[in-house]
């Protein structure tokens, strides 16, 4: 149950940080919000 409870929330923690990171990498001028 630990095992899945991580993995969620890597997941989630993946899901908010990829989209920043991609709008960080295709338009660095940008500030990210």
């Amino acid at each position: 149950m630990l095992v899945s409870l991580a993995l969620l929330l890597l997941g989630a923690l993946t899901a908010l940080v990829t989209p920043r990171v991609m709008a960080r990498a295709r338009w660095p001028e940008r500030e990210p919000v």
